[in-house]
Formats: structure tokens, sequence, C-alpha cells
């Protein structure tokens, strides 16, 4: 019995000695045994409300350079807050697999934890209610989700490299520290570092855009001032081209890969359009300087293959937008009619609708099959049209003489 009870004891030991050698991996400092309590209070997966908030954060400040190759993100992400109504000891962070690598503030701290799933920070002494602080975290990251990359080596084409983001309901912890509830707004400011030739998009107004000559890369800020949720965070970054329009004084800019770029106005015809319900509905005229819409790839088909030419059922774009039957063959019949026997009655419509229909064409609203037909019909219809003039001009010429 007693060699049993011993058996048992080293048992219990040997499992709590491993229980505390695992949680020492990612403890920094000195040890805070509240720390697992903390997580797992607010991480239950049966919790289907927002946790408790011990602080309020006035603005959060990120700064990323994606690693486009092997789809990684590093960053620095800073936080002013004022904890809520009682003094602050403690501060949990979502962070999901996470490399957190420092954890620096305007307060002492005297111990940070990475559980994997949150940073837990640990101050000397508690924050007062009154005092605003501020805390900073350089970490890396490969995220499975919040951020994806679309890369050469995942199998698409080189010059659409891109990333984009999608933050709802609770992703971003993913690709940054934050923390990830819907029950706390503050303003933001984005920075990204991207390589030169490569833009960067996200929430509010641009207030920077140069290249930073020590390591050659593009820095693109982005500034929000008006207070919002984590998940609204946005960042698309990557090669794109642009296509403008206007809206009164609103100036619109619609970004799109540059192998969908023949798409573009099509993709993007009715947004123009959807401008003035907006008005009516909020009660008076869109306050936004500018408005930036970018088009990204979410397809998951192409993950993966090598290339772009491999690619298995490579989906077509132009069967995922809507586009104007083309009229070449039509066009092609006018123009030879026009040049057989009809002269004006079907050469000066082959003419007219030709110029039209491939405008239509060049700006990604007709399919483009129907190019060479409605071509051959415009050359026919301007040559009948011509010949048919100069033919009555000398006609009329020799009567009059």
């Amino acid at each position: 019995m007693k060699r049993i009870l011993l058996i048992f004891a080293a048992t219990v030991l040997a499992l709590g000695q491993a229980q505390w050698v695992r949680a020492e991996q990612h403890i920094h400092g000195l040890h805070c045994g509240h720390a697992a309590s903390i997580w797992s209070s607010v991480d239950s997966p049966s919790q289907r409300y927002a946790p408790d908030r011990a602080v309020d954060i006035q603005h959060f400040d990120l700064d990323v350079t994606p690693d486009f190759k092997n789809r990684r993100v590093a960053g620095t992400a800073t936080f002013t807050f004022q904890p809520i109504l009682k003094p602050l000891g403690q501060l949990r962070l979502d962070a999901h697999d996470l490399e957190i690598h420092t954890v620096t503030g305007s307060a002492e701290i005297t111990a940070w934890q990475n559980t994997d799933r949150a940073l837990i920070v640990t101050f000397a002494k508690p924050i007062a209610p009154t005092t605003q602080a501020k805390l900073t975290v350089t970490y890396e990251a490969e995220p499975k989700k919040g951020l994806y990359f679309r890369t050469p080596e995942m199998g698409y084409d080189p010059g659409d490299t891109h990333i984009w983001t999608q933050g709802e309901p609770i992703e971003a912890r993913h690709w940054f520290p934050c923390f990830d509830a819907p029950n706390e707004f503050f303003t933001s400011t984005m920075t990204c570092r991207v390589p030169d030739g490569m833009t960067a998009l996200s929430n509010g107004r641009k207030v920077s855009d140069a290249v930073d000559e020590k390591t050659k890369l593009r820095v693109i800020k982005w500034s929000q001032e008006k207070p919002h949720v984590n998940y609204l965070i946005t960042l698309v970054a990557g090669y794109f081209k642009r296509l403008e329009e206007k809206h009164g004084d609103l100036s619109m800019s619609f970004w799109t890969a540059p192998s969908d770029f023949a798409n573009a106005a099509n993709s993007f015809r009715y947004t123009k359009a959807a401008f003035p319900e907006f008005s009516s509905l909020n009660g008076d005229d869109h306050q936004a300087a500018c408005v930036h819409l970018a088009a990204v790839n979410s397809d998951e088909s192409k993950l993966k293959t090598s290339t772009a030419e491999n690619l298995p059922g490579r989906p077509d774009i132009s069967a995922r937008v809507t586009l104007m039957n083309h009229r070449g063959a039509q066009i092609l019949t006018l123009g030879i009619l026009g040049w057989v026997c009809c002269i004006y009655f079907t050469a000066i419509p082959a003419w007219v609708m030709a110029k039209e229909d491939l405008w239509l064409m060049d700006e990604g609203k007709m399919d483009p099959k129907g190019r060479g037909l409605t071509t051959a019909g415009m050359i026919l219809g301007i040559a009948s049209t011509v010949l048919s003039t100069i033919t009555i001009v000398v006609w009329a010429i020799k009567e009059i003489l």
C-alpha cells in the first residue's frame, strides 16, 4: 500500500513539474500565479459575450513589415490606454500564435507571459485610473487567419502579389496583439513597409508615403481619427492598378490586381451610383475626402499549386463578372451588306455600333471576345461609307459639268 501511495505521489509531482516547465517556456521576468486563471476566464470556447474592459484604449499604432516570400509579418504595436475605475496591475491582450520579442511601457513591467493565445503583462505598481499609459510590443507572426498572402510561391502571378486582411469577427489577433472584441473603440494609425512599386491601403487618410533610404522599402502611413472597433482595422498591400472616378467633389479610387484590371470598370460600375443612396440614409452628403476600394483574390483553390499555368480548374475572372454580350457578328454582317449593296443604310450603323462596342470592351464592360469581328465590321463600314461618298461626289461633279 505504501508503495502504491509513493508511486501516486511521484506521478503527481512529475505532472506538476512538467506543467511548470511548459509554463516557464513563455514566462519572462517574475512568474505571476494569476495568469492561468485570467486566461481561462476570457478564452473559454463557450463564451458568447465580450470580455470585461479593464482599460480604455485611446489610440492604437501599428507598424508592420510583410515578408511576402515567407508569408510572415513583423510588427510593432503601441497602445495608449487608461485604466477604468480601478488601478490596473495586469493587462491581457489577445495574441494567437504570435512570437513576442519585447514588451516595454511607460509604467515599469515586472513580467510578461505569452501563452500562445494571449499576452499577459504584469506591472510593478498598479496604474491609477487617472493615469494615461503606453505599452509597446514587438512581435512576428505567420498568420493562419486574419491576414492572407497571395504570392508566386502559392501559384499566383508575380505581378499580382498582395496581402489583405479580414478581422471580423475576432481574427485580427492572429496577426497583431490587440483587445479583439467589439466593445472597445479607439483611433488608430497604420504604417506598412513594402517593396518600392507596391502600394498600401488602410483606414482613414494617408498622411505620408516615402521610400526609406536605409531599407529601400516604401513606408506608407494611414491615420484613422474616428474611433472604431478592432476588427475594422484594414490593410491591403501589394501590386495594384488604379481606376479613378468622381462623385461630386468626392474622389474615388478602385484598386485591383494588374491581371484583372480589364474587369475593374465592370466590377465597380455600381459603386458610384450607390453614394447618393448613402447620402440620403445619412441625411447629409458623404463627409469623406476620398474613397479607396480594393479587389483582392480570396480564392483558396490555388494554394496547393506551384505555378499559375498549372492550376487545374483555375476560375476565369470573366465568369465572375457580368459582361455585356458582344455584337461582333451583327456588326460584321452590317459592314458586309454596306460594302455589297446597302451602302449607307448598313455601313454607317456598322461604323457607329463598332465604335461604341470597342469603347465598352476597353472599359471592361463588354465581352472582349468579339473584338476581332467588331473591328472587321467597323473597317468595312468605314470603307463603304467613304467610297460611296467619293462615288456620289464624283458623279455630282460630272453632272454639273
